[in-house]
């Protein structure tokens, strides 16, 4: 069990470290002293282990390398959920409301954080230009013009925890800690259409819809009315669908497929830590990529092999600061920590981490 946990603790011990101190100077030197003009000794520029840099990263190279893309994003940022709207990305983070990006996905903005409550965003979803966010014991806020003011669609909701949302129809769902709720477009009062416990994924695959519960797999094929577990030795922490097959994040089990509509299910993990939770999978190309607390995978025939290709050290600087004086500057960054969310847009892989406290 230790060995499951260290990463987890590693990572937050990572987050919540300080500003660089005098132990993490890594070389001073009097080659690194700035020269006036009259030739005369000035600030000492130091290269330093700094505790907490980027918290977004992109790669152009299908997760070999990475970039950090986190203008505007406070430092100490945990990100928990990805979206997209139109060419922008959506962040929803832990401890900083949401975020937006510029068209060209370098620079970051925080959206309007007095009338949506920032403690913690649980659930992220965008829709015919309509942003949604669960709020952790808040329930659930949209805004309808691009972040700049929420509106709460609570009603009867109550302290709900909102872990999943999907728009079918003229409907809205959400996935929660006591089951599956609906709202109409227009309305005002929530119905039940599930009791299933502590929902974890919420997806609609062809005409029917598969939730991930405590209890296991739950599948729909009447638009919610009734619901039958379907598997209940797969509980996973996510879902997703790639290529029409569900794929299920466990983790106990790593990273299994199915193409029954969640009935039977196929283990992908050739060539992984087949113990270490599985964080996100992505297509990207003819590839599937995954991330997970070791680091990144690549498999190029379907998750029937997997290459390692990227290691979180977590040992590692996160990047060298460069300082002049008083003014630190980032010149080089990479990701240490693990991404907790991938996303894949315009042929690019993004990657997010959850270092913040």
């Amino acid at each position: 069990m230790l060995h499951k946990l260290l990463p987890i603790l590693l990572l937050a011990f990572a987050g919540c470290t300080d500003a660089p101190s005098n132990d993490q100077i890594v070389s001073a030197s009097t080659a690194d002293k700035e020269v006036d003009a009259n030739g005369a000794q000035t600030a000492d520029k130091l290269t330093v282990r700094p505790g907490r840099l980027a918290s977004m990263f992109r790669s152009d190279d299908n997760g070999r390398s990475w970039t950090p893309i986190s203008d505007g994003l406070p430092e100490n940022l945990a990100v928990s959920h990805m979206d997209t709207l139109g060419r922008q990305i959506v962040l929803g983070s832990n401890n900083f409301g949401v975020f937006l990006s510029d068209p060209e996905r370098q620079s970051w903005q925080q959206l309007d954080t007095t009338s949506l409550p920032s403690n913690g965003i649980t659930s992220l979803y965008v829709d015919r230009g309509n942003i949604y966010a669960g709020v952790y014991k808040n329930g659930i806020y949209v805004s309808n013009n691009v972040g700049k003011s929420w509106v709460s669609l609570n009603h009867n909701l109550g302290g709900e925890r909102v872990k999943s949302i999907l728009r079918t129809g003229k409907e809205l769902w959400i996935g929660t800690d006591s089951g599956i709720y609906a709202l109409p477009d227009g309305g005002e009062v929530w119905r039940q259409i599930s009791n299933k416990p502590q929902m974890r994924g919420l997806l609609k695959v062809g005409d029917n819809f598969v939730a991930g519960t405590y209890e296991g797999i739950a599948v729909s094929s009447d638009n919610g009315k009734t619901w039958n577990v379907v598997n209940r030795k797969i509980k996973p922490s996510e879902l997703s669908v790639v290529d029409g097959k569900i794929i299920a994040m466990d983790t106990e089990k790593g990273l299994e497929f199915s193409d029954d509509m969640g009935k039977t299910w196929n283990p992908i993990q050739d060539g992984v830590v087949h113990d270490i939770a599985v964080l996100e999978v992505v297509k990207t190309g003819n590839n599937l990529l995954r991330t997970q607390w070791d680091g990144i995978y690549l498999s190029q025939d379907w998750g029937k092999t997997w290459k390692d290709i990227y290691h979180f050290s977590y040992g590692e600087p996160f990047g060298v600061m460069l300082s002049t004086g008083k003014q630190w500057n980032e010149v080089y960054s990479r990701p240490e920590v693990p991404f907790l969310q991938l996303m894949v847009l315009d042929g690019v892989v993004y990657g997010a981490t959850g270092r913040g406290c």
